[in-house]
């Protein structure tokens, strides 16, 4: 039996947690939900609606939009929340939101969608980003689930035909492409990989078309053959040309994106009845980076990233979005024996960073990141991080259903 005080800014959630039990936290998890959908989203919607075109970049703390190109994967991530939100109150917005994409991100000619636009929505970045296609795909089934708005499914195959067609090398795919859809020469990173199963999955749950499983079979093969270091077990985040760890930039890794992983290969495995030993024997080894390096359990949050040769930390910020991923995948551990005990104790711990250090109950208002010591470094909320947030808690909560 374990006791801990939580403590937020609001009357609505104050309590003491006596037991440790799936009940318990499940308890918790959905009055946060509940305050998700009844003061946060709405408020998050009313502040980063544009009046006049889809969502703003970024506000400052007092809820003012910040003048800023606008990127295609914010656009994409506010239309995710809304949409899983299922209020019909913002149906209008989200057919206008998906609308404005398309009118102005997508371009016709080359099956693409630009990376940004400036703030009178003309074309601020004409490269086509990877990532950022990887939310489109997500963004149109979420959208689709909301709407049902056939639209939806035709820009997500197109976009995922341009992502075979011109992002697609001998290895992987290429982070960027320019005007001329020729691939950029940089260095090479999982998180886009990553993201684009997450987006195939979700396309293939709304779809069954067998194209988006074929992609995330071959993701996962590149996650188990490339990304993820199996003698050290951990999950590597810089590549070179042919996805060989990079010599200089190789060695820093990052706990959240572990935590992403176990997510997203959970997932697959449930969806496509995939059943693979690999797959099992990788999971359990980035959750166990996870308890070992990543959760701070001294001051709470989770560290940034780690130098996967010494295990030292390296940016030693915590950052929100890390801290719910986390927060998810332990909720998946918990099912597990083996597991169960480290995954008991992050979610208590996270838990009370949620209340106490990264959202204002009362407002929805988060802090971005935070530093070693748990104090604010930063002033400003980004359009991209209530996907981290409102998706995420829906999750936990499907996964630490009381028994």
């Amino acid at each position: 039996m374990t006791s801990l005080f939580i403590y937020s800014r609001s009357t609505l959630l104050c309590f003491i947690v006596k037991n440790t039990t799936r009940n318990n936290i499940q308890e918790q998890v959905n009055l946060l939900v509940k305050n998700a959908e009844n003061i946060w989203i709405p408020r998050w919607f009313d502040l980063f609606s544009n009046p006049h075109s889809g969502f703003h970049e970024r506000l400052d703390q007092s809820g003012t939009p910040i003048d800023l190109p606008r990127r295609l994967v914010s656009q994409c991530r506010q239309i995710i929340v809304y949409s899983l939100a299922s209020n019909d109150a913002y149906t209008g917005k989200l057919n206008d939101a998906f609308d404005f994409i398309k009118q102005h991100y997508f371009i016709p000619e080359t099956g693409g969608s630009v990376f940004s636009l400036n703030t009178e929505n003309k074309i601020h970045d004409h490269t086509y980003d990877l990532y950022a296609h990887a939310f489109v795909l997500l963004a149109c089934a979420q959208y689709y689930k909301a709407t049902k708005n056939e639209e939806a499914l035709a820009y997500a195959k197109t976009t995922l035909n341009f992502i075979k067609d011109h992002f697609a090398l001998h290895i992987g795919y290429a982070e960027s492409l320019d005007s001329d859809l020729v691939p950029l020469r940089t260095i090479r990173r999982q998180n886009p990989h990553m993201h684009l199963l997450e987006g195939c999955i979700f396309m293939y749950g709304v779809t069954k078309d067998n194209t988006y499983k074929d992609v995330a079979d071959t993701l996962v093969s590149l996650f188990l053959n490339k990304f993820f270091n199996t003698e050290k077990g951990v999950l590597h985040e810089f590549f070179d040309e042919n996805l060989n760890v990079h010599p200089q930039e190789g060695h820093k890794i990052e706990a959240g994106h572990h935590g992403e992983w176990i997510w997203l290969l959970t997932n697959y495995k449930n969806i496509f009845g995939q059943q693979s030993n690999a797959i099992d024997s990788s999971i359990d080894d980035l959750f166990a980076f996870v308890v070992k390096y990543g959760v701070d359990f001294q001051k709470g949050g989770v560290i940034n990233s780690h130098d996967s040769e010494t295990n030292t930390v390296i940016d030693s910020n915590k950052r929100i979005w890390t801290c719910f991923e986390i927060f998810r995948a332990a909720s998946i551990m918990y099912g597990y024996a083996e597991h169960k005990e480290n995954a008991e104790k992050i979610m208590l711990l996270l838990l009370n960073n949620i209340h106490n250090d990264y959202i204002n109950i009362k407002t929805g208002r988060w802090k971005e990141i935070l530093d070693k010591g748990m104090k604010s470094v930063t002033d400003f909320l980004p359009a991209t991080t209530p996907y981290h947030i409102y998706p995420i808690l829906k999750e936990i909560k499907k996964y630490i259903l009381p028994i």
